[in-house]
Order: structure tokens, then C-alpha cells, then sequence
């Protein structure tokens, strides 16, 4: 299945409040001002647009696959470096102690992973 996404952002420059620029600078600095908060405003509003694709795309592949993106994260992680604790799989995918146990908890379930207990003795 093959998605194609168009995005068109369309910048509304009406409402800018140029009040605070200084009425004595010339018109041409103006303009460099007035350019940059609009350079400013659309780059806002790009990085808010692709963080809305970002969400929806998220939200579509844990749909169709099952797996959210922390739950990505925590089986890339154990592919790419094998088998490893709890706690360094947790410090690696930047997650809470709860949370790494909840997603671990319900990838077992699901028979995606398989944990076991080590016991450590001191001498």
C-alpha cells in the first residue's frame, strides 16, 4: 500500500504586529524586519505542519501495525544490540522505569519478547 502525501501551508501575514518597530528606520529596514518575522512565521508554521504529519502518520502505522512508537523503539533497540537488561534498555530508549515496564509487559504478552530473571551472586 502506497500513501502519498501533499501538503500545501498557507502563511497568513495580516495579523503580524509591527508596532514595535522603531518609526524612525528607514522603510528598507522595515521591510528586512517585516521579512524576517514573516521568514520566522513560516518556518513556525512548517515545523507545526510537519509535526502534525509526524502525529498522523504515528497514529496510522500503530493502527495498522499494532506497535506504537515507544514499542518501535524498544524492539529496535534489542534487534540492533541483542539481549540486554531492563534497566539499559530503558536508559537507551530515554523512557520511564513504569513505562518500560508496561510496553515490555504486553510484548511478552504477545510473545514478541521474553524476559528472564538473572541472579546475581557476590562473593
Amino acid at each position: 500500500m502506497t500513501f502519498t502525501f501533499i501538503y500545501f501551508i498557507l502563511v497568513d501575514v495580516s495579523n503580524i504586529d509591527v508596532s514595535n518597530i522603531n518609526p524612525s528606520i528607514n522603510i528598507i529596514e522595515k521591510r528586512e524586519r517585516l521579512s524576517c518575522h514573516i521568514h520566522v512565521l513560516k518556518k513556525a508554521n512548517v515545523l507545526y505542519a510537519l509535526q502534525e504529519v509526524n502525529k498522523q502518520i504515528n497514529q496510522k502505522f500503530e493502527h495498522c501495525t499494532g506497535v506504537s512508537q515507544s514499542r518501535l523503539d524498544i524492539l529496535h533497540q534489542l534487534y540492533e544490540t541483542g539481549e540486554m537488561s531492563q534497566k539499559a534498555l530503558q536508559q537507551q530508549v530515554n523512557i520511564d522505569n513504569a513505562a518500560i515496564t508496561r510496553h515490555l509487559k504486553q510484548l511478552e504478552e504477545r510473545d514478541v519478547v521474553s524476559r528472564r530473571k538473572i541472579l546475581m551472586t557476590t562473593a
